[in-house]
Formats: structure tokens, C-alpha cells, sequence
């Protein structure tokens, strides 16, 4: 025993484990190296890891909970031999911090994030039930410091944290699965394969069911006491971790009961969430507030518990902050009336090209494709450049087209009766699903301090859109009015979902409406086309874009407002009269996010996914729009 009776622990290469783990098998752990199509369970300690194994099981055996086998194998307790020779279709158990996790962005990783309060209290009872004779102040102290297995809690969530938007991590928190099991459910299942694992749930209620009831902690706790009735306690149970492999390893342990054996009454105690204030005293949880407030500074992380005290306290409906424009037409409140109709004024010149979406649909991409192509190649090198490269014609005022280096490309986010409209200029159309839109713009307005929504819901958000309340207006106004006009000559129509697609081809789509010797440049010169497309890419733009607008942000007011290359439309909306637009702290900005299709199986209900498809088919009754999205809603 250690301090305060402390099980023992092993300490391999500086990362503190139960006693039980081994050298031999933690290294190989570490060397794992992911297959294609690997699916991994990530969890801090007592974070809902034996919760999640059960459903992840039970939406593999598509609701059934005989074909289910309960748990993955936990790798640094079994090393790499069991995740490689274990059955596939399956998933693989860690609490490895990102930096010692084995990564490949072929996998798939499942991350479940818990409040610390709610963690701290779970993880102590964990310890009581293998022989730490502590209480619970003793074992606050030990959890705060950061000296217990599997390292600091604060270092294990902010690894993660930093990946939650990669195509391949589904961010979740216990605290979702709680509220929302049905849409978390289907959301792990389309992460998974949505065609495979989500579709069947979607479409058999008896299984999405099957799903919900075999892995509630009522049904769990119910199988766990049973179990602990029949069989004793293993020595791996006295260390806190199971030896089971889950069953995937052999055709020996694929019982018929599997996933309900699987369940240790050690492994499943309360399963509910603010129980940390029966344990907690007010200066332990003042403590623990702060040091929340200091390690997560500079990011968005509070927001996964509603407030930075973790309260668990109804809140108040929360509203992005908009403003009327005088006709019924909203946008942010922090964006400048007077620039916004110096824009409506704007009468375009003869070679201005405009790029024109609903927000959202993929204007920053389109902005660094032409940008990259304008530049022969090259990346705008500074968010100041970026901006006054495409300036944000409704943000910045008509003097930034004005004032705009030619050739350049104008942003516009407006419907077709309001856009600056001239037969001599060109207009890029960029449309994207409906779906995958109110996502996308939901994360946008969170993320934007300016709107004052970054504690918002998702629900409440997708009401707003639906009903076309949302700045920049509804979402099919401005499709429709656009679609109108696809096939005039000085109009280019595209989708997102073209772009993802065939992004080469899109890409000297887009070149050749810009100009004929656009094209020719691009077409001749292979290095120029895959530098184009390098530089334009998601997760580039992710890497360096995001960094731009922080450092931008960043910037001292005084250095903005006597900046000569910014208009001031522009100085006024980052500065803010009253609200800057981003966060002051640089770490918080995100600019660029997933750049995904089909991320809207990870929010809309069953019952938003309907009613979204009621409205689109409503509103595009009479016309081929359908076609554009048939594969993708």
C-alpha cells in the first residue's frame, strides 16, 4: 500500500498504471500499430467506459444482445497481441492520453469526456472497492495533484480535446449520453458506418430499443449484482480492470449470455450526474472550479458542461445575439448596419467575381481555391491578407471591394434580390445539404463569441433554422434564388458535396469559369494544380488558417484600428463596439472545424431528420434540387 493505503502501482516509463499491468505489455501498447478500420474506446478512468463498451457491443450486434460480447480488449492491460488477434467487427479499450495512444488516421476513436467533480467521486469509490482505506478527502487530494493511474485528468482531456474536431474522433461527454441516449446512440452507430450500424437502428425501433435497454445502468447494475452473486471477485477485479478480452479472441467465449457476464458488479455503481456534491465540501469544490478555470483556459472546454462549475442546473434557453436590418433580414449583431447596406449599395465592377454561399456551404474552402489560384499556388500567409484578399463584402462594406487588390473574389452570404448583381461580374454559387449546414453553422455561432450563444443547444439552434430566424435568413430562400439562375452564363453552381468528391476536377471547373488562362495554367503545370489543391484542403487550412485568425485576433486594438490595409467595417467588427467577434484568448478560435459530409447523423434526431426532410421537400417541390443531395440525406 502507498499513501493513504494507495493500491500499489507500477510506474513504466514515467506513466503511473495498477500493479497488475506489465512492462512488457504496456510498451507493446504503446507500439501498437492501428489497422485500417480499427474502432477505439477512449476514456479517462470512470468516465463511462464500461457504459459505453455495452453499447458499442450492442450496436455491433445490430440491437442483439445474445450476439453481443461486452467488452474490447484493454490494451495496456492485454498489449498489442490482443487487439491484433481479436475479432473484427469490433472496438479496443484504452485510457491512454493522445500522446501515448496508438494513432493512425485509418482508425476510429470513441472519446467519452466526464466532469472532473462527477469523475473524482466515481474514480474514489473505484478505489474503495480495491482496498484503498482512505477517505474521501484523502482521495481528493490524491486525484487533484494528478498522482493517480493513468496520469492527470486535466492532461488526459485536453489531449483529446485538441482532436475532437479530426474526421476520424467522435467528442463525446457522459453527460450527453445521459441526456440524450437515443441520439447518442445513433450518433456512435453513423461514426462507426452509418449504412452498416446507424441505418438498421434508424429504421428498426425494436433494435434501437434492444440497444437502449441492454446498456441502461439499470438493466447493467441488475446483471452486475447477479454476476457478483455467482462468481467471486478475480484478482484483476481487486486491481480495477477486468481480464476478459471481450470475448473477440476465441469462439470458446462467445456465449450466449456474453455481454451480460461481461458486466462486474465492481464496474457499475450510481451512473448518474452531480453526485460529486454529496462528497464534495464548498472549498473543495471552489478548488476544483478554479483549478478547471486555469488548466482549460484559452478553449471552449466549459462549454461541454454547460458552465465552468458543473452545476447541473436547469438553464435558460440561450439566443444567438442578431439584429434586424430594417426589412425583416437578420444578421450578427456585432456586424456593422452601416456596412452591411453600403454592401447592399455596391455596384459591381465589370471584373469583380463574387463568392456567393449561404453560410456555412463551404465559402472559406472556395475562398482559399481561388485565392491559391490567383496566386499561383500560393496560400494567403496572413489572416489580414486572407480577409482583404475575398473580403466579406456584408461585414467589411462596400469599401473593401473598392479598396480590394484585382484580381481578387468577393464573399457574399446574401440571397439572389439582394446580391450587388451585374451581368459583367461572375458569381461562384457554392450550395451544401441542409443538413449538414444547420450543423456546421450551429458550431459556427457557438464559436464566435460575437453572437454570445457559445452555451447554446443544438435543439434549440435547429427550431431557429427551421423557421428560417438565423442570420443571413433562411436557408432555402437563398438556395432557390440562386437556383434559379444556375445555368446563366456568368454563374457557376456547385455543391460541397461535388467539391468533396471530385475535388481535381471541381477545382479547374472553377478555374476555367475565372478565366480560360486559369485553366490552361493549371492543366499544364501538375505541380501548380496539386499545390492548389494542398493548399485548399481541409486539413490544411485547419493547421495554418485557424492559427491566422488567432494571431489576428490577438492583435492589440490600437495596432487594428491604424492597420492601413483594413477597412473599416472590418476594424469596427474585431475590435467590437460591444462584442469582439472572436474570443480575446487566441487558443479558442476555430475558424476551420470538420469539413465533413455527413456529420449531421451525429446531431439531427430521428424526428429533426424527418422534419428536415418534410421541408425540403416542400420547398423544392417543382424543381431537380433533390438530385443534388440524393446520396447525401
Amino acid at each position: 500500500m502507498s499513501k493513504f493505503g494507495m493500491p500499489p502501482s507500477n510506474i513504466i516509463d514515467g506513466f503511473s498504471l495498477p500493479h497488475v499491468f506489465t512492462a512488457e505489455s504496456f510498451r507493446s501498447a504503446v507500439r501498437y500499430q492501428p489497422r485500417s478500420g480499427d474502432l477505439f474506446l477512449v476514456t479517462y478512468p470512470k468516465c463511462g467506459t464500461t457504459w459505453a463498451q455495452q453499447v458499442l457491443s450492442l450496436i455491433l450486434s445490430h440491437g442483439d444482445p445474445e450476439k453481443a460480447f461486452g467488452e474490447g480488449p484493454f490494451l495496456e492491460l492485454k498489449g498489442a497481441q490482443a487487439a491484433e488477434t481479436m475479432s473484427r467487427p469490433g472496438f479496443i479499450k484504452t485510457h491512454l492520453p493522445f500522446k501515448l495512444a496508438p494513432w493512425s488516421e485509418e482508425a476510429k476513436y470513441i472519446y467519452i469526456a466526464r466532469n472532473p467533480k462527477d469523475c473524482c467521486v466515481s474514480y474514489y469509490y473505484h478505489h474503495l472497492s480495491h482496498r484503498f482505506d482512505g477517505d474521501f478527502d484523502d482521495f481528493f487530494e490524491i486525484f487533484f495533484s494528478g498522482d493517480v493511474n493513468f496520469g492527470d485528468y486535466f492532461d488526459h482531456l485536453l489531449g483529446w480535446f485538441e482532436h475532437r474536431n479530426d474526421p476520424n474522433v467522435l467528442f463525446l461527454t457522459y453527460e450527453e449520453m445521459k441526456e440524450t441516449p437515443e441520439s447518442t446512440v445513433l450518433k456512435m452507430a453513423s461514426f462507426i458506418d452509418d449504412e452498416k450500424y446507424a441505418e438498421p437502428l434508424r429504421k428498426d425501433s425494436e433494435k434501437l430499443n434492444n440497444v437502449l435497454k441492454y446498456s441502461s445502468f439499470e438493466y447493467m447494475k441488475e446483471i452486475a449484482n447477479k454476476n457478483s452473486e455467482e462468481k467471486p471477485p478475480s484478482s484483476s477485479e481487486h486491481s480495477g480492470h477486468s481480464e476478459s478480452t471481450g470475448g473477440q479472441t476465441g469462439e470458446n467465449e462467445q456465449k450466449k449470455d456474453h455481454a451480460s457476464k461481461s458486466i462486474s458488479a465492481r464496474l457499475v455503481r450510481k451512473g448518474i450526474v452531480g453526485d460529486w456534491r454529496n462528497h464534495f465540501s464548498k472549498e473543495q469544490s471552489d478548488r476544483m472550479d478554479q483549478k478547471f478555470s486555469e488548466r482549460t483556459k484559452g478553449t471552449n472546454i466549459a462549454d461541454l458542461w454547460i458552465n465552468p462549475r458543473m452545476a447541473n442546473e436547469e438553464e435558460k434557453k440561450i439566443l444567438p445575439d442578431y439584429q434586424d436590418t430594417g426589412d425583416g433580414f437578420k444578421i450578427a449583431k456585432m456586424f456593422s448596419l452601416d456596412a452591411f447596406k453600403s454592401a447592399l449599395a455596391y455596384k459591381p465592377r465589370s471584373d469583380d467575381l463574387f463568392i456567393v454561399t449561404y453560410p456555412k456551404c463551404g465559402t472559406t474552402w472556395v475562398q482559399n481555391i481561388v485565392g491559391c489560384i490567383l496566386r499561383d499556388g500560393k496560400p494567403f500567409t496572413s489572416a489580414i491578407e486572407f480577409l482583404t484578399g475575398t473580403p466579406f463584402l456584408e461585414m467589411a462594406g462596400a469599401e473593401a471591394a473598392k479598396t480590394m487588390k484585382r484580381p481578387g473574389a468577393i464573399k457574399l452570404h446574401l440571397p439572389f434580390h439582394l446580391t450587388p448583381y451585374s451581368k459583367e461580374a461572375k458569381y461562384i454559387f457554392v450550395a451544401r445539404n441542409p443538413k449538414d449546414c444547420v450543423v456546421s453553422f450551429y458550431h459556427h455561432t457557438r464559436n464566435i463569441v460575437g453572437y454570445k450563444f457559445k452555451n447554446g443547444k443544438f435543439d434549440d439552434y435547429f427550431e431557429l433554422f427551421m423557421k428560417g430566424e438565423v442570420d443571413f435568413g433562411d436557408y432555402f430562400d437563398c438556395l432557390l434564388s440562386w437556383y434559379e439562375h444556375r445555368n446563366d452564363p456568368n454563374v457557376l453552381f456547385v455543391t460541397y458535396e461535388q467539391l468533396k468528391e471530385d475535388t481535381k476536377t471541381y477545382i479547374l471547373k472553377i478555374a476555367e469559369f475565372m478565366g480560360e488562362k486559369y485553366k490552361d495554367m493549371l492543366v499544364n503545370d501538375e505541380q501548380l494544380l496539386n499545390d492548389v489543391i494542398k493548399y485548399s484542403s481541409f486539413s490544411f487550412m485547419k493547421e495554418t488558417l485557424n492559427k491566422k485568425v488567432a494571431e489576428l485576433a490577438a492583435l492589440p486594438r490600437d495596432v487594428i484600428l491604424n492597420h492601413p490595409d483594413l477597412p473599416q467595417g472590418l476594424k469596427d467588427l474585431l475590435v467590437g463596439k460591444e462584442e469582439s467577434f472572436f474570443d480575446p484568448d487566441p487558443n479558442s478560435v476555430t475558424f476551420v472545424r470538420k469539413g465533413v459530409v455527413g456529420d449531421w447523423r451525429n446531431y439531427l434526431s430521428p424526428e429533426q431528420n424527418q422534419r428536415m426532410n418534410e421541408k425540403f421537400q416542400g420547398r423544392t417541390k417543382g424543381t431537380d434540387i433533390s438530385e443534388l443531395w440524393k446520396n447525401y440525406m
